[in-house]
């Protein structure tokens, strides 16, 4: 058996502190960026002692990808909230593309810019973006499962629509050919995907069942 003695851990007071940091820090990088900042650096921005800033990470390195992490994994939780008490899967759809496009207003260009810039932090949204993408085609079966067999194709083809735009969104591309912001292009694609199934259905004699 492992003695636990040999992996000491942080006092509870440590903890708290850290969280706290965590916090700050995560703020301060959504506003101004972080590539360019040393721990001293960011000790100055938050108003805290550089060990404070140390208890997130040794390097400037690990505090970028810690706090870059923090973001996402606060944004992923906020986004499943979002679609707590909806039954109806057209409006947890709706519900989860209008979220994502709330947690993405948070981040200014300069916090998106170092995240593309910076690998580590590039594969941390990757991860979330196909998390994503696979949360719209779960809620793109649940959608047609409640509707009529004539429109299994439509929806089968916006959820993969969705799916590559939400890629194109996270790699770039779609901004530089639209010069939307990640946030306004989900908010984009969050209308174009609800508009379309609403159309398919009215078009079908609408859904089997009525929204619950």
């Amino acid at each position: 058996m492992l003695d636990d003695a040999k992996f000491p851990t942080r006092p509870p007071a440590q903890d708290v502190e850290r969280a706290r940091t965590v916090s700050e820090l995560t703020e301060s990088f959504l506003e101004r960026g972080f590539l360019d900042q040393g721990v001293d650096d960011m000790a100055k921005s938050i108003g805290r002692p550089v060990e404070q800033v140390e208890l997130v990470g040794s390097t400037a390195e690990s505090v970028h990808l810690e706090i870059v992490r923090a973001f996402f994994r606060d944004s992923a939780r906020r986004v499943s909230a979002s679609m707590s008490g909806l039954h109806d899967p057209h409006r947890r759809l709706a519900a989860f593309l209008d979220s994502v496009s709330k947690v993405l207003a948070r981040a200014s260009d300069a916090f998106l810019a170092d995240v593309a810039d910076c690998r580590a932090a590039q594969d941390v949204y990757r991860f979330h973006t196909m998390r994503a993408v696979m949360t719209v085609r779960k809620l793109m079966v649940e959608a047609q499962a409640d509707a009529l067999p004539d429109r299994a194709s439509r929806y089968r083809f916006v959820g993969a629509l969705a799916g590559q735009l939400m890629e194109a969104i996270h790699s770039g591309e779609l901004e530089a050919e639209t010069s939307l912001s990640d946030s306004a292009a989900y908010l984009e694609l969050a209308h174009v995907v609800t508009t379309s199934l609403s159309i398919a259905d009215a078009r079908s004699g609408n859904r089997k069942s009525e929204t619950k």
